[in-house]
């Protein structure tokens, strides 16, 4: 059941992520560097079966022990 509002976090400056106040789970991220994009954590949906990712991000800040997958595009930083 989906009730309150979200809590908000500016974990740094210029970055706004929003999360739930009861769990903590987080649930989106933005950046005034890229006000049309909205990141959404697939995760914190119902079925996040239905968006499978298509692309890896920020790899070079991924731990040792996590491998990329390798059918996916790959970017070792941000693609914005």
């Amino acid at each position: 059941m989906l009730t309150g509002e979200p809590r908000l976090y500016r974990s740094s400056q210029g970055v706004l992520r929003q999360f739930c106040g009861t769990c903590g789970s987080q649930i989106s991220y933005e950046c005034v560097a890229s006000p049309a994009t909205v990141d959404i954590t697939t995760a914190s949906l119902d079925n996040p079966n239905l968006f499978p990712p298509t692309l890896e991000v920020w790899l070079e800040h991924r731990v040792s022990w996590e491998s990329a997958d390798q059918n996916r595009t790959q970017y070792p930083r941000s693609t914005r």
